[in-house]
């Protein structure tokens, strides 16, 4: 079913503009955790009326990208519970019950919170990564648990790792490179780095490639503070006192990564959104690009209107870098709630304007929680699933979960992964996307000191709904780190950025490195370079279309990791094409030039 209507959404959808779209104030179309729009009891806590269908305090919510499966983070019933892939527009009625449940051995099962392989804590995140992975922010415990495989492990399965903890049964709060104290949302880029917001600690975290660092790894990075061993809120860089600024956070809630890679982090306590740009590179404590919620980085009044938010506790981006935030529930709320919505976040200014609203009738609205099906009764976690253009939301206050679907539909294209490889001196790109929408194809681009340039384009595939892969070799870098970003381009025009990644070209003890002489043509003489990945004997020659020998540039020892640089002259030959070959142990390379005189 999931796949007939994608396919439905891309034909029907193709022809107009393929920006996911909502109304202000416009009407959710499902629910989960109520048979209705107007109820908002609670699946209360305890062991003689928790159920499959009721919820109480979902803080957090996820749609896994390649089945569609929806998991809940149930917090006041310290479980996770998954629910089976679902595109009607029907209300769920109350015999739709979620299938399986993490925390618990079933559905019906309930004990207080508990720190174990298979126990929560009060989880108030959930995440999905593009390899099915699920990732919890269990609060309570002071952690974060991965799940393989998420949306066909069985009910009371064990976490295949942990962060946080040194083991499954710890849970209690730390400060250091290791440790958290009730974490809020996380996220995964498409590189595979974990984003954590450390809530009570006043930081965020980043695990570099966390899910193969195994349990218990150090951060690799930390927002908001200068140190893993700082917690001062609102610590900034310059003033080195509790001050707002464009570095210190306060009770960060929220995190989650743009396809251009900036991080959104919802910075509860100065009610404000902080954008990083390029997050997976940075170092610790780096400086904000720019602010959302606020005129400037040294205010935090907080307030209502198009321009201003109130304690925001989460944030969610689609794939054409449209922000979602979720206002006015947090501590120090207003009593109101409302999804509030930026158009191209990472270009917009410190203190710009929101786009759209929901669950108000506008940006300036501020009506108290309510429940109906445009109204919210206290928002927690979003999720926005990019196929079909849906914006999923943890109306906690209403102890359900609802979904808004995008008059507009589909994002033209859902780019899954993104990843570098280096073989034999070059480095080989790979992408795939799940689902595209008049995609004309990908611009590839190269950083360098002089910005980013186009290296190749390929053709994309318009529109599908099934899974494209797509590879492209640069064969024309030297040694060094190269980051590498793509510029998908609609049929209209319309293009995005998609997260940059970077790739190393290095040299192991048994490889050599020959680099293309520069000018290339030449006349009368050109420069050729060669790196050895270890200190040896090395020979660089020149031949003619004959195989004669024509100079020896180089025959000697030469130091591991050193750049040779020689200089072929010419003058005396005629013009043609040649080819210079380096030898070193076991290994030759060659490459060819042209003379033009």
């Amino acid at each position: 079913m999931r796949t007939l209507l994608l396919l439905f959404a891309a034909l029907l959808f193709a022809g107009i503009s393929a920006n996911a779209q909502f109304n202000d104030g416009q009407a959710a179309d499902l629910v989960y955790g109520q048979t209705n729009f107007t109820l908002a009891s609670a699946g209360q806590t305890g062991p003689s009326n928790t159920t499959a269908v009721g919820l109480c305090a979902p803080y957090s919510v996820a749609v896994a990208p390649l089945t569609g499966k929806v998991f809940v983070a149930d917090a006041s019933n310290n479980r996770v519970v998954r629910y089976s892939d679902t595109t009607t527009t029907n209300n769920i009625p109350d015999t739709s019950a979620a299938e399986a449940v993490i925390g618990f051995s079933t559905l019906t099962s309930w004990s207080g919170g508990s720190a174990a392989r298979n126990a929560l804590n009060d989880p108030t995140g959930v995440f999905v990564d593009n390899a099915g992975r699920l990732w919890i922010a269990d609060a309570g415990n002071s952690r974060v648990l991965w799940f393989n495989n998420a949306s066909s492990i069985s009910s009371g399965a064990n976490a295949d790792g942990v962060l946080g903890q040194s083991s499954y049964t710890g849970g209690t709060s730390h400060l250091s490179r290791t440790g958290m104290s009730y974490v809020g949302g996380i996220a995964v880029d498409n590189a595979g780095n974990l984003y954590v917001a450390d809530a009570t600690n006043n930081r965020v975290l980043r695990f570099d490639n966390a899910a193969n660092g195994g349990s218990g790894a150090q951060a690799s990075a930390v927002f908001g503070q200068p140190d893993f061993t700082s917690s001062t809120a609102n610590t900034d860089a310059i003033g080195g006192s509790p001050v707002t600024g464009n570095r210190g956070m306060n009770t960060p809630y929220g995190v989650a990564v743009g396809p251009d890679g900036s991080l959104y982090v919802a910075d509860c306590g100065n009610s404000r959104i902080m954008r990083f740009a390029n997050a997976a590179s940075s170092g610790n404590f780096p400086a904000a690009a720019s602010v959302l919620g606020e005129p400037d980085s040294l205010t935090s009044t907080g307030g209502t209107s198009s321009t201003l938010l109130q304690n925001p506790v989460a944030v969610a981006v689609d794939g054409n870098g449209t922000l979602y935030v979720s206002d006015g529930y947090g501590p120090g709320g207003d009593g109101y709630s409302r999804i509030v919505i930026f158009d191209n976040a990472s270009s917009l200014s410190n203190g710009a304007a929101a786009s759209h609203v929901l669950g108000q009738t506008d940006l300036n609205s501020s009506a108290p929680y309510s429940t109906t099906n445009a109204t919210l009764g206290g928002t927690w976690g979003i999720n926005v699933e990019n196929a079909i253009g849906q914006l999923w939301v943890a109306d906690a206050g209403n102890n359900r979960v609802i979904r808004f679907t995008s008059p507009t539909g589909s994002l033209p294209v859902e780019l899954t992964t993104f990843t570098a490889e280096v073989r034999n001196g070059a480095v080989n790109l790979s992408w795939k996307t799940a689902t595209e929408i008049n995609n004309s194809g990908f611009e590839i681009q190269r950083n360098s000191s002089s910005g980013w340039a186009k290296v190749a384009f390929v053709q994309g595939h318009g529109t599908t709904n099934t899974p494209q892969n797509y590879s492209y070799t640069d064969g024309s870098v030297r040694v060094g780190t190269y980051s590498y970003r793509l510029k998908q381009i609609d049929h209209n025009g319309n293009f995005v950025y998609h997260q940059a990644i970077q790739a190393t070209v290095g040299l192991t003890p048994s490889t050599i490195f020959l680099d293309n002489n520069y000018p290339n043509p030449f006349n009368p003489s050109t420069k050729i370079s060669f790196v050895l990945g270890t200190s040896g004997h090395a020979s660089l020659k020149v031949f003619n279309l004959l195989g004669q020998e024509v100079a020896t540039l180089a025959d000697g020892e030469f130091n591991g990791g050193d750049t040779q640089t020689f200089t072929f002259d010419a003058s005396k030959l005629s013009s043609g094409i040649y080819y210079y070959q380096l030898k070193s142990g076991n290994t030759t390379q060659i490459k060819k030039m042209m003379l033009l005189k």
